[in-house]
């Protein structure tokens, strides 16, 4: 957990990373009943590609290139570019 913060504050800009902060730590302290804790079975992988899938599309639609994207999220053009056709970005 430690280690996704610190990439996060490296790879994001101060705006975005206060704003995710912001609405993590809301939906946090909201109590969940112990049902829907129990219920929840994703694996640490299937979490961290929802997550990174979410972000990708927040760059597509914030960022007018692939360029702008790398920039953004603080990868390669390259990548930017596998990652959007590994999960069918558009």
């Amino acid at each position: 957990m430690i280690n996704i913060i610190k990439q996060a504050v490296v790879l994001c800009d101060k705006r975005y990373l206060d704003d995710y902060i912001i609405q993590s730590l809301g939906s946090a302290r909201s109590p969940k009943p112990m049902a829907e804790k129990k219920e929840r079975t994703s694996s640490l992988p299937e979490i961290l590609r929802r997550e990174e899938i979410r972000i990708l599309q927040k760059a597509a639609i914030t960022c007018k290139t692939t360029r702008q994207a790398a920039v953004f999220l603080g990868i390669s053009q390259p990548s930017v570019v596998r990652k959007y056709k590994q999960y069918g970005i558009t």
